[in-house]
This record gives C-alpha cells, structure tokens and sequence, in this order.
C-alpha cells in the first residue's frame, strides 16, 4: 500500500543521512525534535515561544485578529517562521544539512494546523463549530514555506474534532493506551486542557 518516490539524487551514499523533524504546535510553546530516521533516535530538541502570542494568548483571540484584521497569511507566516527557527536551530548544531531533512510531522490543536496550512478558522469560533478538515494529505513542506528538503513532505496528525486536536491525538498513540484494555486516563495539561478515557473498545 506504500509507494516510493525519489526525494533527491546527490553523489555518494548518503543512506545514513536521513533526518525528520516532529514539531508540537502548542498556542504557548512550539516544541521541535530532530529525529535520525536510520536509527529512531532522538537528536536535540529545541523550543520557542508561539510568535502568534502577540495576537491573543488563545487561539478563539486570535481566530478574531484574522478575521478582523485579514491577517490569515500573517498568521501562517508567523508559525511557519517559528518552525523554521527551531529546523534551523536543531540542524545547526547537530551539523545537519537541511535537505538532509526529508520530513516533518505536526500535531496540535485544530486551529494551530489550521493557521499553519492556511485553513479557515471562522467555523471553528461560531456554528456549527466545525473544523474546515479534520484530516489533511501530507504535503511538499516547501508549499508552505518549510525548509527542508525540497521535495520533503509534511504530515500532520488528525484531529478528532475542532476542540479535540492531533496533539492529544498524538498522545494516545504515543501511549498505546489504544491497545490497553484496561481503562486508561490521559490528561494533556497545556493552554488548552484535554482528557481521554478510554480503552482499545
């Protein structure tokens, strides 16, 4: 069910120079972990404050500021800079080259991907409080701006629903708690608070 593709040719062999990037689009903070895809270990992490924060300190304030102000690219390109800061920051010191970077994966709230992909929001804030996709393709990351390899995807984790993110997503898989049967809690304690109970039912 996979496919294969060519992502670069370069001369040499370069098949234990392959990196991705996961990146937590928190409304506070942006986490980013550099990940070497040949042995699955983590690198270097690295964090920043969401440069979003000027517009709100959360996110209904700042779906308002872009629709007011038509400052919806203004808002992608805010996150996509902060993205980009930390890529460059992690590949820096781990002397990686940035098309060495062949994929990068992002999981947070709804409305974070949103503004990341550029999506509209307004439907989020006001009924029927709908997200405008729950479930997005990967896509070339240099679409919107990423800088990686230029043939690099980037994948972004689904949603549940407009108010239930690919963040806390992430945590369930992360936790194999979908596999447990045994009820299991997992608390996601952030800007926006979330909890899922549940089990492998």
């Amino acid at each position: 069910g996979g496919t294969t593709e060519v992502i670069e040719v370069d001369a040499g062999d370069h098949r234990e120079r392959n990196f991705a990037v996961a990146v937590d689009l928190g409304t506070t903070t942006v986490v980013a972990y550099l990940v070497d895809l040949t042995t699955a270990a983590t690198l270097d992490t690295e964090t920043t404050y969401n440069s979003q924060l000027n517009f709100g300190e959360d996110y209904i304030r700042r779906i308002i500021h872009a629709e007011q102000n038509n400052a919806f690219d203004e808002m992608q390109n805010r996150i996509v800079k902060d993205v980009n800061n930390l890529i460059i920051t992690m590949a820096t010191r781990q002397r990686v080259n940035l098309q060495e970077i062949t994929t990068v994966v992002c999981a947070g709230h709804a409305v974070m991907i949103h503004f990341l992909l550029n999506l509209d929001t307004r439907r989020i804030r006001r009924e029927p409080y709908v997200a405008s996709a729950s479930f997005v393709p990967p896509i070339r990351a240099a679409e919107i701006g990423v800088q990686i390899s230029k043939r690099g995807l980037l994948y972004c984790l689904p949603s549940v629903a407009a108010y239930v993110g690919s963040d806390i997503v992430g945590g369930v898989l992360a936790t194999g708690m979908f596999a447990q049967s045994g009820i299991c809690l997992l608390a996601d304690i952030g800007t926006n608070g979330e909890i899922v109970l549940g089990n492998r039912d």
